[in-house]
């Protein structure tokens, strides 16, 4: 059966993707705590610098890069698709809209909580 699979091939069927309405929920529904904050900032950078769970877990606070007019760069030290750490610059751009701007809640956060060096989630 194998065999077959791997020469016929098969579908995959995977979870239906988040769209701009469901982020707007979730954001919409965070409690407004320090926890609530940092969801959202993680939940809009990953969003929109389209990363997966385990590049979000990684990030530290050396990874970005601040930029007034553009947003920010987010340095991936490795990935699922980078196994030998070369490493990738996300750019991720400020929004139009205060509540969904994935920079903004991110510098909310991160001047609500402190962090100044060290991992973005703390463990």
């Amino acid at each position: 059966m194998k065999g077959i699979r791997r020469v016929l091939g098969t579908e995959q069927h995977g979870d239906a993707p988040l769209l701009t309405a469901d982020i707007r929920r979730i954001v919409a529904s965070s409690p407004d705590s320090g926890l609530g904050y940092r969801d959202i900032a993680l939940v809009l950078i990953c969003f929109a610098g389209a990363l997966c769970r385990s590049e979000a877990a990684q990030l530290r606070v050396s990874d970005l890069s601040f930029d007034d007019q553009f947003g920010v760069v987010i340095h991936l030290r490795r990935s699922k698709t980078d196994q030998e750490g070369a490493g990738r610059k996300v750019g991720i751009p400020s929004s139009i809209h205060p509540e969904t701007c994935p920079v903004r809640a991110l510098r909310i956060w991160l001047s609500m909580t402190k962090i100044t060096e060290g991992r973005l989630s703390p463990r």
